[in-house]
């Protein structure tokens, strides 16, 4: 695997790469109190597991392009209601990160997990399992997405 298709997720505020839209206005929106984007777990099947980024005491995700991998999303206030909710991630690439350039993608995810695209060229999410108070969120950036940090 060359380096140029590695994607590295820097730190980002808990509640940056998400948003959420409820169609009900009796139900509060989620309120995003933790996101685990599991840096070591997702190091081993892309192949990134020797970087010292992934294993520092503050880990940093190094991922590959084009290959799945997983993060939890856990909400402080309720559970999430896959009639009702909508969850959105956010990732921008650079300080003036724009849909148009490629530099910031907002994925809409799947109640349910599927199989991306087979070229692979459009970022995906589906969710893979839920929790009383989280969901485990599967995501793959797409294979032209710009090689970088990434928040």
């Amino acid at each position: 695997y060359p380096l140029c298709r590695l994607v590295v997720f820097r730190p980002f505020p808990k509640n940056h790469i998400v948003a959420i839209f409820t169609d009900s206005k009796k139900m509060a929106l989620l309120d995003t109190g933790m996101v685990n984007l599991y840096p070591l777990e997702n190091a081993v099947p892309h192949k990134t597991d020797k970087y010292e980024l992934v294993h520092q005491d503050d880990p940093t995700p190094v991922l590959r392009r084009g290959f799945k991998f997983s993060m939890v999303l856990r909400f402080r206030n309720r559970g999430y209601d896959r009639s009702r909710d909508v969850i959105r991630l956010v990732f921008n690439f650079g300080p003036r990160a724009h849909s148009i350039k490629g530099t910031k993608a907002i994925i809409r995810v799947e109640p349910r997990t599927r199989e991306p695209a087979q070229d692979r060229k459009e970022w995906y999410a589906g969710i893979k399992s839920e929790g009383p108070d989280s969901v485990t969120i599967e995501v793959m950036a797409a294979v032209h997405c710009p090689v970088g940090n990434w928040k």
